[in-house]
């Protein structure tokens, strides 16, 4: 069996308002290669939780 170590997070600032502002990332390490994703959002009336399940 495979094994994947992946390490994320991810937040907001601005929670609730017009011009908020957030974004997620996460390493995936498998042996020796590192993966990194990451993305902001730009969105109106983006909220903590909505990131949370991405």
């Amino acid at each position: 069996m495979k094994e994947v170590t992946i390490y994320t997070d991810g937040g907001c600032r601005g929670n609730g308002n017009e011009q908020a502002v957030g974004g997620y990332g996460c390493v995936l390490i498998y042996k020796d290669k590192i993966k990194e994703v990451k993305r902001d959002l730009k969105v109106q009336q983006i909220i903590l939780w909505s990131l949370q399940l991405l």
